[in-house]
């Protein structure tokens, strides 16, 4: 179609990455009433696996080098995301209006990116073919079906152990979800592309802060337990601003500084225990 690779990232990898944890949420607020604890669990835990994982990790393996202009706006609003979170949250309930506000927050910062970058083309090879709108539909619909049997697990899994089911959400699904970021990160980083494996995280991470739960807020009675939101937002804001940080003041993510990444975030999994 002749559009940009960035509005092609922009848009639809940065919604593919995260569609599991958007379809899981989706069904985990489709089943018996609602789950919002799931939703929560997923997305902070997705958020922590996207920064401990899919950087720390990939970084104690891979030489990461960065180009500071283009994650710089990036990294600030992935923060605002959570503050924004944060706010929402105060009360320990998302209501409707709060998720229009946040989904309207998203999708004002995806049309500023994409407005940045308006006069970037890229030269059309081909034409657009059906089959490729094909895939990307039934690849979506194949990752939905999927994750009603996941949530099914999950509820299943705390149920019989006698784990709340954000804790589960948190440790389990939120790693699985978080896959996609992974593997992007590693093929990114080895192509010589660090700068897009932390865009793709930072993306990933908000949207998961303001799409998931906007649109979770929509489907049913969004209310959450302190005692797990409050340190696991504080951790994923805490994440968030390190990653930040690490990727202003150097040109490099070294093999120590993934190794720290890496060691919080199993400290926070621990603690979370």
């Amino acid at each position: 179609m002749g559009i940009s690779e960035f509005v092609v990232g922009a848009t639809i990898v940065a919604f593919g990455t995260s569609l599991p944890e958007l379809a899981s949420s989706v069904s985990a607020m489709e089943i018996g009433g609602g789950h919002p604890g799931i939703v929560i669990g997923n997305v902070l835990g997705s958020n922590l696996a996207n920064v401990g994982l899919a950087i720390g990790l990939v970084a104690i393996f891979y030489r990461m080098h960065l180009h500071r202009e283009f994650i710089y706006d990036d990294i600030i609003f992935v923060v605002a995301s959570g503050l924004a979170l944060f706010v929402a949250l105060i009360d320990l309930r998302i209501s409707p209006l709060d998720g229009l506000m946040m989904l309207t927050m998203y999708l004002a910062y995806v049309y500023h990116k994409i407005a940045s970058h308006q006069g970037e083309k890229k030269d059309k090879q081909g034409s657009l073919q059906p089959l490729y709108l094909m895939r990307l539909v039934g690849g979506t619909l194949l990752v939905y079906i999927s994750s009603n049997h996941l949530i099914d697990s999950l509820l299943a899994i705390s149920q019989s152990t006698g784990i709340g089911e954000e804790i589960v959400a948190f440790l389990l699904l939120a790693v699985g979800t978080s896959l996609p970021e992974v593997a992007t990160s590693i093929v990114a980083t080895k192509k010589g592309q660090a700068s897009l494996a932390i865009g793709n995280v930072l993306g990933s991470s908000s949207f998961n802060n303001l799409i998931i739960i906007s649109i979770s807020s929509f489907l049913g009675n969004f209310a959450v337990n302190d005692a797990f939101v409050s340190p696991a937002l504080m951790a994923t804001i805490f994440c968030s601003l390190l990653l930040g940080l690490m990727a202003i003041n150097d040109r490099i993510i070294t093999r120590l500084e993934g190794a720290v990444l890496l060691i919080i975030y199993c400290l926070i999994v621990i603690n979370m225990i």
